[in-house]
């Protein structure tokens, strides 16, 4: 049948001293035969595994699983709703393909927001090593990160959607979440925009590296963020960067079969592949590490 898949780009943080990288976790969990072995509780309900992994032709593909066991929705039938009946330890899986090449550290993972989310997949490797704390970073289209690219920040705007999910960023130590939150109760759930600016004098633009941790960090969670947008240091009345419009990032209808895990896999990996080729130059050419480790 025909369905919606959609997908995002996005850049890891290099492994931690002391911690094995993204793909050599992954691995290492896929020798445990047994799908149950490698799940992990996340906390709030959420469990997950990683399902499938392999490396194909260079790049690490795979298959993360949420397995809901919780607020499970009743099955719907022409008498009425009936609850779904589910055995032992058995859950109701949501599956997120996902694409990884070690050289640009560039991951290109199905958006399912019931299923491997990029701050779920970084509890999920935390709780594998602790010292595996790991950061997605969007990757920009090649016309955004030019326009990006050696310039200083000036304006950094974000607007949450939805301010009664605030509380998501508490972990994530963002100061502009708890007075968005308070602002938000004290006016009953109102939209909350916040704009963070350099100020009036030309040459004065926002700490880059503090700018680089909040999208970070606002990327990753699961916060309902309405507008993320960024506004370099080029002349006055130039459209802001879209952090979230200008990511690179696919969504089309395909035809995935029911009723077989198997080949709904394999036609979500084909086309998890097919988009992360179509752009491996790009990401060669701005992200691929030289010979001192380091992003060219």
């Amino acid at each position: 049948m025909d369905a919606s898949i959609a997908g995002r780009f996005y850049r890891l943080s290099e492994a931690p001293q002391g911690s094995l990288d993204f793909d050599a976790l992954l691995l290492e969990q896929m020798q445990r035969q047994n799908p149950g072995d490698r799940e992990r509780d996340l906390g709030g309900g959420v469990i997950m595994r990683i399902e499938r992994c392999a490396v194909e032709n260079g790049i690490l593909i795979g298959d993360f699983c949420r397995k809901q066991t919780i607020n499970i929705p009743p099955q719907a039938g022409p008498a009425g709703l009936t609850p779904i009946q589910l055995d032992l330890g058995m859950g109701i899986g949501h599956v997120a393909a996902f694409a990884y090449h070690s050289p640009t550290r560039c991951l290109f993972l199905q958006r399912n927001l019931q299923s491997a989310t990029p701050n779920r997949i970084g509890l999920y490797l935390r709780s594998l090593s602790g010292q595996a704390l790991f950061t997605f970073s969007p990757v920009l289209r090649e016309d955004a990160w030019m326009r990006l690219h050696g310039r200083g920040i000036r304006v950094l705007t974000v607007k949450f959607a939805s301010p009664e999910n605030l509380s998501a960023l508490d972990d994530e130590g963002i100061a502009a979440a708890k007075g968005a939150r308070l602002m938000a109760e004290a006016y009953n759930g109102m939209e909350i925009t916040f704009t963070i600016s350099a100020g009036r004098k030309k040459n004065s633009i926002l700490n880059a590296q503090a700018v680089a941790g909040t999208l970070r960090s606002l990327i990753g969670s699961s916060a309902d963020i309405d507008n993320l947008s960024i506004k370099t240091s080029i002349e006055e009345g130039s459209e802001p960067i879209d952090m979230l419009g200008d990511q690179l990032k696919y969504a089309e209808e395909i035809n995935i079969p029911e009723g077989n895990p198997d080949q709904h896999y394999e036609v979500r990996k084909r086309w998890i592949v097919n988009k992360f080729r179509a752009n491996e130059d790009y990401l060669r050419r701005f992200y691929a590490r030289g010979e001192n480790g380091d992003a060219r």
